[in-house]
């Protein structure tokens, strides 16, 4: 959540007008800083979330005439933003299913936004057409079955990515989808910056 209050000279002005430059100011305020955390969530790291974590910033509210508020909604988003530590993955990806297909996204060596492919693999790998599937023979490897795909829909392609589906069940090991955690992404903080830096800007900018 992000929160704005104002304070103003407001001496010689009606109350009336008191209320309609502080409100008109403080809309301004807020939308700017929505339009920064959308814009930073953007241009992020972020890929498979990314959708999801836009979505999560919600509109701007007006507790008072003099305050503004922004949330991000949802757990997966705020986990994304204020970090988390390890958790099993399975009842959020079953929700309440029996068995459910997950998509897995690997980029390719050193990229570090997606896990990477080893070498071996990503060599073979781009030779793969749209809709073929890497075969490793026999099917001992985690990655026979792999395909070429594109992500990132609404926010650019992101090349080099590979897609691969793994079936997670109720009877899955109990161990078997336990997530590491995720830092924090932080943009609260840079959005925050943004408005104290661009603050006379952006007031000025109220008629």
């Amino acid at each position: 959540m992000i929160n704005f209050e104002l304070d103003m000279d407001t001496s010689g002005m009606m109350e009336a007008e008191i209320d309609v430059a502080v409100g008109n100011i403080m809309d301004a305020v807020a939308e700017a800083a929505r339009d920064e955390w959308i814009r930073q969530a953007q241009e992020s790291s972020l890929i498979t979330a990314k959708e999801e974590y836009i979505n999560g910033i919600g509109e701007v509210e007006a507790p008072s005439a003099t305050q503004r508020t922004i949330t991000l909604e949802g757990w997966l988003p705020n986990a994304i933003e204020e970090g988390a530590g390890s958790f099993d993955m399975k009842p959020g990806l079953l929700k309440g299913k029996e068995h459910v297909a997950v998509p897995m996204l690997y980029g390719k060596p050193g990229q570090t936004n997606l896990p990477a492919l080893p070498p071996k693999t990503f060599a073979k790998a781009t030779k793969l057409k749209m809709g073929e599937r890497l075969s490793t023979k026999l099917g001992k490897s985690k990655f026979e079955g792999l395909q070429k795909t594109v992500v990132g829909k609404g926010v650019g392609p992101v090349q080099d990515t590979f897609i691969k589906f793994r079936t997670v069940s109720i009877n899955s090991s109990p161990d078997s989808w336990i997530h590491p955690g995720l830092s924090p992404l932080s943009l609260h903080d840079k959005v925050v910056a943004y408005i104290e830096a661009n603050m006379d800007n952006i007031v000025a900018s109220v008629e």
